[in-house]
């Protein structure tokens, strides 16, 4: 049994309890504070310049970007409008450092089922996410593909439909009604931006890190339409996006034979080579892709040659796709497609 505590203390602890968002100990009344602090400072920062904020400012941002991990949390600042506060940010502020926090935010509480909804029902928001992908700041670019990442993914898992596939076979698959959902509506009518802002990352960032997060992203985007006309693969299918791949997975891979190499950096090359495995095997779907990858087949075959060896007993799934990809480029060239849905190539 614990000891009891004194009058003093209790009523302290008391107050302190009373302060706590649900059950951790971190106060409400400084995080509202630190929420009015930032809708009346925000608009001080409107220059791409302004890297730096004021050191009480960036520290308490700062710490409300880790508390967001809880769950409490989360569900505190969307009681209280913390949404709102953050888009007046995203859409005003110019200063890097500011919308990187203010993204790195968004992308803790989105792992929030509720949190989730609240964004995907939000079209502006979602417009305002979307074309932060023309931002150069790799810190922030880092954070806004992991938010983009986590939303469309649940879009794309958490959407059912079962289908019929002839007499008594019954299949059930994950796909996207496109009207239905906000992301994707949104997605399709700034298709051209974020074709052109991916591939512009891929080809140009020697960020690692970001670089095999902008793979996974690239996946997720394709897994958001598979059974929907495969839109995103199709946008991508084309020779600009096959080198901006190329030289993506080259900088990501080319220092993973290093001695120095960590674990951690050892599982972002496996990482990212099973993004783009992934995404350059969905390519060969449909006659556009397999066409932009014969443009560059030998570059292709050669550095899939290198990466995956033949498949024996025991081979990954991976190592699978690099098979059917050599396989598919191989083969001579095919008839336009008729314009459906995908069909594997062979």
């Amino acid at each position: 049994m614990n000891p009891t505590l004194p009058s003093g203390m209790q009523e302290e602890a008391d107050k302190i309890k009373g302060d706590a968002i649900g059950n951790t100990m971190y106060s409400e009344r400084w995080v509202l504070k630190t929420l009015i602090k930032l809708s009346e400072k925000y608009m001080d920062y409107t220059s791409s310049d302004d890297y730096r904020l004021e050191s009480d400012l960036e520290g308490d941002l700062g710490l409300l970007w880790d508390m967001t991990i809880e769950p409490d949390v989360a569900k505190y600042l969307m009681d209280h409008n913390a949404l709102d506060i953050i888009m007046d940010v995203l859409k005003f502020s110019g200063s890097p450092r500011l919308i990187e926090i203010m993204v790195g935010i968004l992308g803790n509480v989105a792992c929030e089922e509720e949190v989730r909804r609240l964004i995907g029902s939000n079209a502006e928001l979602i417009k305002i996410i979307i074309n932060l992908l023309t931002f150069t700041d790799s810190p922030t670019l880092l954070q806004l593909v992991r938010l983009l990442t986590t939303c469309i993914w649940n879009v794309a898992k958490e959407t059912k439909v079962t289908v019929e596939e002839g007499g008594d076979n019954v299949a059930e698959i994950d796909s996207l009604e496109e009207g239905d959902c906000l992301w994707t509506r949104c997605l399709r009518e700034e298709s051209e931006l974020v074709c052109r802002s991916i591939n512009f990352i891929l080809a140009s960032s020697r960020n690692a890190e970001l670089l095999t997060a902008t793979l996974g992203l690239l996946e997720s985007l394709f897994n958001l339409t598979w059974y929907s006309g495969d839109h995103f693969c199709k946008q991508f299918s084309t020779v600009e996006c096959i080198q901006a791949l190329m030289e993506a997975l080259k900088e990501v891979t080319s220092h993973a034979g290093d001695e120095s190499d960590s674990q951690a950096n050892l599982r972002r090359v496996e990482a990212a080579c099973a993004h783009w495995i992934t995404v350059v095997h969905r390519m060969t779907y449909h006659h556009q892709g397999r066409n932009a990858l014969r443009e560059h087949a030998e570059a292709v075959c050669d550095l899939v040659g290198r990466l995956w060896p033949q498949p024996s007993e025991g081979s990954t799934v991976h190592t699978t796709l690099a098979t059917e990809l050599l396989e598919a480029l191989s083969q001579q060239g095919e008839p336009e497609d008729g314009g459906g849905g995908c069909s594997p190539a062979g």
